[in-house]
C-alpha cells in the first residue's frame, strides 16, 4: 500500500493528488469550513447556555437533498447546506459526506472529487 499525501489548502489537510480546478477546490473547502465554525459557534453558545448538543432536536430545512449522509447528526443540515450551495452555484448533482476518519469508494465526475479534513472532522464531497 502506498503512503497518502497531504496538502495544506485554504485552512484545510487535503489528500493529494488532487484533480479538481482551484476556484472549484477553494470554494468547496471555503464553504464547508465555514458551516463547520457556524456548527462550533452554536455549540460553543448552547454549551455556555447549559444545553447539551443531545439535547438539541434538529429540524432540515426545506431543501430538497438527492443524497446527503452524516456520520455525525449534528451535521445534517449543514450537509444539506453545502450541497444546496454546490448545486446551485457548480450545477447537480453534489454529495457531502461529513465525519469523523471514514473511508469511501464512489463513482464521480472526473475532477470533481476532494476528501479533507478540517481539524478533526473528515469531509468527501463529489458530484455525479
Amino acid at each position: 500500500s502506498k503512503d497518502v499525501v497531504w496538502r495544506q489548502m485554504w485552512g484545510a489537510k487535503v489528500q493529494w493528488p488532487c484533480d479538481m480546478a482551484d476556484d472549484l477546490l477553494e470554494d468547496c473547502i471555503t464553504v464547508t469550513i465555514g458551516k463547520l465554525e457556524e456548527l462550533e459557534a452554536q455549540e460553543t453558545d448552547l454549551q455556555t447556555a447549559g444545553v447539551q448538543m443531545s439535547q438539541v432536536k434538529l429540524r432540515l430545512p426545506n431543501v430538497f437533498c438527492s443524497f446527503v449522509i452524516c456520520v455525525d447528526v449534528h451535521h445534517l443540515v449543514f450537509d444539506a447546506e453545502i450541497k444546496k450551495h454546490l448545486d446551485e452555484k457548480w450545477r447537480p448533482h453534489w454529495h457531502c459526506i461529513i465525519g469523523k476518519n471514514f473511508g469511501c469508494y464512489a463513482t464521480h465526475e472526473s475532477k470533481k472529487c476532494v476528501y479533507f479534513y478540517y481539524k478533526d472532522v473528515a469531509v468527501m464531497l463529489f458530484k455525479t
